[in-house]
């Protein structure tokens, strides 16, 4: 079973819309929204995939089998999966099984995830992309579960996972370290390389 966020309404959080970010923004895309994380980020967007102390598991948690999941996403008739959390990789050996299915239907999959946690064989075969958000030390305001170094915490994964550039990007949002951080720094500490990193700017004011 995988455990899924839910929406305002209580539906699965099994969407569609535009991706916004990244290589493929602007791609038509079915986005696919899994609960649980191993970080507890106080910037985060989506605390509702985590924060139970101030968000109710109960209310915000559904489990789906894979062909429940599988079912939802066939129904946009949209060949294009980004999988996000939440953390996806916590479930990534009850997701594998829903990846490989979807690739054999023609299927580019994408997973978002904070880079601290290795993917399985089966996922790394195939996953097209991997979006790596990286949550830096100098953030912040960072805690972290199960504990895991504060660091540049791509480094820090089992096996170095994604030092295998070509499928991932970095991405970063310029201006939560309240200056400038250039990009040698990520492809120094993160091991990517210039073109795959992806700068957002982070807006805080309506002008």
């Amino acid at each position: 079973m995988l455990k899924l966020s839910r929406q305002p309404g209580g539906q699965p959080e099994i969407f569609h819309s535009l991706q916004g970010e990244g290589a493929t923004i602007g791609v038509a895309t079915v986005f696919l929204r899994l609960s649980l994380c191993n970080l507890s980020c106080s910037w985060c967007d989506t605390k509702y995939t985590w924060d139970w102390e101030n968000y109710d598991y109960k209310k915000e948690v559904v489990a789906l089998d894979t062909e429940q999941v599988r079912e939802k996403i066939l129904s946009y008739e949209c060949p294009h999966l980004v999988v996000t959390g939440g953390e996806p990789l916590l479930q990534q050996t009850e997701l594998a099984p829903l990846i490989s299915g979807l690739k054999q239907q023609g299927f580019y999959c994408e997973v978002e995830t904070n880079g601290t946690i290795a993917p399985i064989p089966e996922m790394e075969r195939d996953i097209d992309q991997w979006n790596v958000s990286a949550k830096l030390e100098l953030f912040g305001g960072l805690s972290v579960k199960n504990n895991l170094r504060v660091e540049y915490r791509i480094r820090e994964a089992k096996g170095n996972d994604f030092r295998y550039r070509d499928r991932a990007t970095c991405s970063y949002q310029w201006g939560r370290l309240g200056g400038y951080v250039s990009d040698e720094l990520f492809a120094e500490k993160g091991e990517f390389v210039r073109n795959r990193l992806y700068l957002g700017v982070e807006g805080t004011v309506l002008e």
